[in-house]
């Protein structure tokens, strides 16, 4: 995903006085499209359902990745039990980078009891943090909806208007119960506002940062740092991306060492 750099989303925040709100706004069907290309390109397939699936999570992290401090890497799991699948997604507001993955293979996803959504989070000065709470169905903005809630203690809800999406946070105050009757009306409405405040504008790529040196050194730790015993007698071997699935050559070169 390094070597093609997609097409750029646009995330407004506004600071909404009337309600006390902050608003996130979004049109990500450039992220759409680029997920396509990079489906295309890498040989991965997924039914309609899973892909939608991806697609909203990616939506949902960059609308969330807006609201967080600037120097904040941030990586969700979710676990569906059913249907049973694995979705991973990872992003920064520091580089504008966002990536996510759909794990359906049986093997890959392992059985348990309640769905489960995984937030870690890590800033360029200070140690990550893993949250994890379950959650119900299978709606990706109602998951990352309970998370904030339940874990952050920050009161959110997203909305959608046709391409675009919006996430609504509630500043800190008494009584936020306003935000469960807020439309989606309503919510598109904040920039139009005559006291609404433009606080600026985040910008978000599809782009995971892959490449075969840094996949080769996590292939090397698990091979004992043995070149040999990662190629045998092969000169390359093509390798996946374990965040965007990607395919890549990695060549005794990309090791350290030298061609067979």
């Amino acid at each position: 995903m390094t070597r093609n750099r997609g097409n750029p989303v646009s995330v407004d925040c506004y600071l909404s006085r009337r309600l006390d709100a902050l608003g996130y706004f979004g049109d990500f069907t450039p992220l759409d499209q680029d997920l396509h290309l990079h489906h295309l390109s890498s040989g991965i397939t997924l039914d309609p359902f899973a892909r939608q699936l991806l697609v909203d999570g990616l939506s949902a992290l960059g609308l969330y990745l807006a609201s967080r401090p600037h120097d904040e890497h941030v990586g969700w799991t979710i676990s569906l039990q059913k249907p049973r699948m694995n979705l991973f997604f990872v992003g920064s507001p520091e580089d504008g980078s966002i990536i996510g993955r759909a794990f359906t293979e049986e093997g890959d996803v392992l059985p348990r009891d309640e769905n489960i959504f995984i937030c870690q989070s890590k800033r360029a000065h200070g140690d990550g943090h893993e949250s994890i709470v379950d959650v119900q169905g299978i709606d990706i903005f109602a998951m990352v909806e309970s998370y904030e809630r339940r874990s952050e203690q920050k009161p959110s809800r997203y909305f959608s208007k046709g391409s675009r999406i919006a996430l609504v946070q509630a500043l800190p105050q008494e009584d936020s119960s306003w935000l469960d009757l807020l439309t989606a009306e309503e919510a598109f409405h904040i920039p139009e506002e005559s006291t609404a405040q433009h606080l600026g504008v985040r910008t978000f790529t599809l782009r995971c940062g892959c490449d075969a040196r840094k996949i080769a050194a996590t292939l090397l730790a698990a091979h004992e740092g043995s070149i040999d015993l990662l190629f045998g007698a092969d000169p390359s071997l093509e390798v996946e991306c374990p965040r965007c699935g990607a395919r890549l050559v990695l060549t005794r070169e990309d090791c350290g060492g030298t061609s067979s």
